[in-house]
């Protein structure tokens, strides 16, 4: 492992305000800046060494600290990475969150087996541990059926909500969901849509966010589907269903990619995005108000690169996101060897995008570029590599001011 300290807070910040300018989307696009890093972490042969990477899911807690969290947990600071805790567990972490009290919820399977070649069944898997790695609780739901939770979100009377695909035989395939007590008992359940990715939310209101893949009933053709947001009352009522994203192609070389809730005071942010080998789309980000109504639906055509071979497959988008203390939204992706961070107006959709340039030991492969608010404009960015590592994994920290 190789840790490389870079110059403190106060010279970084420096070195961007002096040479860091805004650009809009429909400005040409300038050469990108150079990285003003804090670290890098470089694994050389991380194939052979996946326990030292760093988890790309990242946290804040109540006080301002932040962890890497995944099947590890790892603190981060401006001075580097601090004391990796592997987790007591057999599951596979896909998603992790922090509750009001600061202790961690994470998601994913566990039990994962074959009954024959070709028929994988897997439990969905809820662990509850506090910010140290000691394991306070573990919940596994599931029968002769696949079901993992590939998104939470802990609700604020201490419980958590899951989602995630299940799949028990062709007409009870879907998405499920549920809301959960911090004991293990599911309040309500529900199985909706389709079995794949998807997000939940609690509204500050208190109202359940959702989205996920469903059959485009208005299309008349059987193999297209559409993303859907759907919003529940606290007891799973459904109170309105609004299609985001309509005319998503459902065949074999379509590979669903990602969707995203980010709860804001006057709504609500949906991401969807996927990748079809032969079409690759955009990222769309709408915004909802509480009551589920569309106020705007941009696409981000940054986030979609021609596919031009097998070396395209470097240039794929990974992105994350962050709703700023103004209300904005700040999505980071990684494409061609470029970081573009993209701030979209609340209020209105318009985006403003900055670029600058990757660190050299991602290789121009896929990074994931997480944005971690910490007062105004001014955000860390951490990023990693995906877990599927074809070459040298890395992980930095950076400052960065997005612009207004």
């Amino acid at each position: 492992m190789r840790i490389t300290v870079f110059p403190s807070r106060i010279l970084a910040l420096f070195a961007l305000s002096a040479c860091l300018t805004a650009a809009s989307a429909s400005e040409p696009a300038s050469a990108p800046k150079a990285l003003q890093l804090h670290w890098e972490v470089a694994i050389a042969d991380s194939r052979e060494r996946p326990s030292q990477q760093l988890p790309a899911r990242v946290l804040r807690t109540g006080n301002g600290e932040l962890i890497a969290a995944g099947n590890r947990i790892v603190p981060l600071n401006r001075r580097g990475p601090g004391e990796m805790t592997s987790l007591d567990t057999k599951a596979v972490v896909l998603d992790a969150a922090l509750d009001s009290q600061d202790k961690l919820w994470l998601g994913g399977r566990i039990n994962q087996r074959a009954f024959f070649p070709g028929a994988d069944t897997a439990d969905a898997y809820l662990g509850k541990f506090s910010r140290n790695g000691q394991k306070l609780a573990e919940f596994v739901f599931g029968g002769r059926s696949w079901r993992q939770i590939v998104a939470l979100h802990p609700r604020r009377d201490g419980g958590v909500l899951v989602t995630g695909p299940i799949e028990r035989s062709s007409k009870e395939n879907g998405s499920w969901l549920a809301s959960i007590s911090d004991q293990g008992k599911i309040a309500w359940e529900k199985t909706i849509g389709l079995p794949s990715n998807s997000a939940i939310a609690e509204g500050r209101d208190g109202n359940i966010a959702f989205v996920g893949l469903s059959n485009a009933h208005s299309s008349g053709h059987a193999a297209e589907m559409e993303a859907v947001f759907w919003l529940f009352d606290p007891q799973g009522k459904v109170l309105s269903e609004q299609p985001i994203r309509p005319g998503i192609k459902a065949h074999r070389s379509m590979r669903f990619e990602r969707v995203a809730i980010e709860p804001s005071a006057d709504g609500y942010f949906v991401l969807v995005h996927w990748a079809n080998p032969s079409d690759d789309k955009p990222l769309d980000v709408a915004k909802l108000s509480p009551s589920g109504q569309i106020q705007w639906n941009v696409s981000l055509r940054h986030t979609a690169v021609p596919w031009a071979g097998r070396a395209a497959v470097w240039k794929k988008c990974e992105p994350r996101q962050a709703v700023l203390e103004n209300g904005d939204l700040l999505v980071t992706c990684s494409v061609e060897g470029e970081i573009v961070l993209s701030r979209l107006d609340g209020k209105t959709g318009a985006e403003k995008i900055q670029k600058v340039a990757l660190p050299s030991c991602h290789e121009r492969r896929p990074a994931v570029v997480t944005p971690v608010p910490v007062q105004k404009d001014f955000v860390l960015l951490f990023g990693s590599r995906p877990g599927n590592n074809v070459a040298t994994s890395c992980s930095w920290l950076a400052d960065w001011r997005s612009a207004r």
